[in-house]
């Protein structure tokens, strides 16, 4: 059965941007749902923004820093574009970071993802090749 995944962005603030990564079938049925965080919409600036709406190849990848995750090929002007674990805006520097859980660092309003090592892991164990990503904004 072939796999997609899709993000869906739903809040941007000036610190960062928070969705929800759906794995579906090919009927758009709902495998698996991770919450997301990335950093803001800041005009696709290397190491400050999110990555533009799209359509994208991920595949698997073994990074020296983040071990076994995801990389997302082929984004205009950007190179090394993950999605690996991480819980904090400031854990990425452009990739996309997932959790089971969203939330806010203590009282704050600042967005934060929990479980992240426990997303990364289901996501890796259910998707072995390549698969499509479609990145769609539904912004708050």
């Amino acid at each position: 059965m072939e796999f997609s995944l899709i993000l869906e962005r739903n809040k941007s603030t000036l610190h960062s941007t928070t969705g929800k990564l759906l794995l579906v079938d090919n009927k758009t049925n709902l495998i698996l749902q991770l919450q997301t965080l990335e950093r803001p919409w800041i005009f696709n600036e290397r190491k400050v923004s999110c990555i533009p709406t799209g359509t994208y190849l991920v595949k698997r990848h073994t990074s020296p820093k983040f071990g076994q995750c995801f990389k997302i090929q082929d984004v205009k002007g950007r190179s090394d574009i993950l999605i690996h674990s991480g819980n904090v805006v400031g854990d990425t520097l452009g990739c996309i970071l997932v959790g089971l859980a969203r939330g806010s660092v203590d009282d704050s309003n600042t967005a934060m993802v929990y479980s992240s090592r426990k997303a990364l892991a289901v996501l890796l164990a259910l998707i072995d090749k390549e698969i499509l990503l479609h990145i769609r904004n539904g912004l708050l």
